[in-house]
């Protein structure tokens, strides 16, 4: 139970972590790709 918790967390933490680093979230990254392509 406790692997379980400790790969979630950390599951869910690498991600956050690397989307924070690189910016926006995934959300906000395709809302600019669509908004940066049309100008």
């Amino acid at each position: 139970m406790k692997t379980t918790l400790q790969l979630d967390t950390e599951a869910t933490n690498e991600p956050s972590t690397k989307e924070t680093r690189y910016g926006p979230p995934q959300h906000s990254m395709r809302r600019t790709d669509p908004e940066v392509a049309s100008p």
